[in-house]
C-alpha cells in the first residue's frame, strides 16, 4: 500500500513488485533536500501514528519501552521526555555504514551529514550508550543502562 504513494510521489522507478527499492530510493533523498522533504512528508505521520499504538499497548501494561526515531532531535515531533543516544565517533559510523550497505565513502558520509552531528545529540540525550568499541562492551553499556532505568 505505502509502495504506492511512494510510486506516486517519486516514480515506478523505486518500487519493483510492490517492494520499495530503499537504496535507489536513499540516493535521491539523500542528495536533494526537496525530495527528502517530500518523502519526510509522506513518512512521518504514518510512523508517528504507529509509534502511539504501540506505545498505548504499552503502557497499559505498565511496561518500560524504546522507541528507535533515527530523526529524533532533527524533528522533535514526539512528547518523549527521556531520550537514549547509541554513540559511535562519527569515523566509526562512516566506516560501519560503509561495510553494512556497501556504499562509498563518499556515500556514507553523504547519508549521515543527513543527520544532526552525533556528538550533538550525544549531549542532547538523557542517557548515552557506547557502541564505539566490540559487541562484549556494548552488551555491557545495554545492560547497565537496563539497570538505570529499572
Amino acid at each position: 500500500m505505502h509502495s504506492a504513494k511512494i510510486a506516486q510521489i517519486f516514480g515506478q522507478k523505486f518500487v519493483e513488485n510492490g517492494k520499495v527499492l530503499r537504496k535507489e530510493l536513499g540516493k535521491i533523498i539523500f542528495s536533494n533536500e526537496e525530495e527528502k522533504l517530500k518523502l519526510e512528508a509522506f513518512i512521518h505521520p504514518l510512523i508517528k501514528e504507529e509509534i502511539v499504538k504501540e506505545a498505548v499497548i504499552f503502557e497499559k501494561q505498565n511496561k518500560p519501552y524504546f522507541i528507535d526515531i533515527p530523526l529524533f532531535f532533527e524533528k522533535m515531533h514526539y512528547p518523549i521526555p527521556k531520550s537514549l543516544v547509541i554513540y559511535t565517533p562519527k569515523e566509526i559510523q562512516i566506516q560501519r555504514l560503509m561495510q553494512r550497505d556497501g556504499i562509498s565513502q563518499d556515500e556514507a558520509k553523504l547519508k549521515i551529514s543527513n543527520q544532526m552531528d552525533i556528538d550533538e545529540k550525544k549531549e542532547l540525550a538523557d542517557l548515552v550508550i557506547d557502541n564505539s568499541t566490540n559487541l562484549k562492551n556494548l552488551q555491557k553499556e545495554v545492560e547497565r543502562i537496563i539497570e538505570e532505568i529499572l
